[in-house]
């Protein structure tokens, strides 16, 4: 079973993830070795991103 969240970063910007199986997988964070870091780590991804 697949959900799409959907929500909006600080920047306005439409963000979607799929939820599979009781995981979330961030398109953005894929190839991080991660994976299951999920919904309480993505604030501060976004922070992290915004700051490089």
């Amino acid at each position: 079973m697949v959900r799409m969240l959907e929500c909006r970063s600080e920047r306005g910007e439409d963000l979607r993830a799929e939820r599979e199986v009781g995981e979330l997988r961030w398109p953005w964070a894929q190839g991080d070795g991660g994976g299951d870091n999920g919904g309480a780590r993505v604030e501060a991804t976004l922070e992290e991103a915004s700051h490089r």
